[in-house]
């Protein structure tokens, strides 16, 4: 009787391991590993506000001018006005003035076309205008618009000799780019 009652309480206890015990004994395991996974992961939050913070006071290291100057090299929105504005300052200076202007905002630009990304992080504007000037004055007037902190490319560039003076025509198309 002692033996039979002994193999029941043993049948019991691997019934109760089998239907219980072994159940719980997965979920701890899993919670476990769910635990290593989350504090991985708060780790790595960590890591990233650390790193945040560090570009933050890198940033905030930088003169007001100097962000000013990259916002105008490249800036993260189409911002024609200004940029006729600046041209028509450099113009000014030479006392030429702006003239036909129009304004086209292109297709993502050629460098972007040849690869497989259809988003580029960049755009391009077009701006096409006409001044009057002797040629060394153009000249200068080309040099100031190189000189610039806003980026362009001239696409175009066209003159045209008027009669009886020494004064052209020229016809001039710029592309600059923004972020965006």
């Amino acid at each position: 009787m002692k033996t039979g009652l002994s193999i029941l309480f043993i049948l019991m206890a691997i019934t109760t391991f089998f239907f219980y015990t072994e159940d719980k004994y997965a979920e701890i395991k899993q919670a476990k590993l769910d635990i290593v996974d989350y504090e991985e992961a708060l780790r790595q939050s960590r890591d990233i506000l650390d790193k945040r913070e560090e570009l933050l006071e890198k940033y905030k290291a930088f003169k007001k001018e100097d962000l000013d100057n990259l916002k105008k090299l490249l800036p993260d929105h189409i911002d024609n006005v200004q940029l006729i504005l600046d041209l028509n300052n450099i113009a000014k200076k030479y006392g030429m003035t702006l003239k036909g202007i129009k304004v086209e905002t292109g297709p993502d630009s050629a460098f972007e076309q040849g690869s497989t990304t259809n988003k580029s992080s960049y755009g391009t504007i077009a701006v096409s205008f006409k001044v009057t000037s002797d040629y060394p004055t153009f000249v200068s007037f080309l040099q100031d618009v190189e000189r610039s902190l806003r980026i362009v490319d001239i696409t175009d560039l066209t003159f045209t000799t008027p009669e009886k003076t020494t004064n052209y025509d020229f016809g001039i198309t710029i592309k600059t780019y923004w972020l965006k």
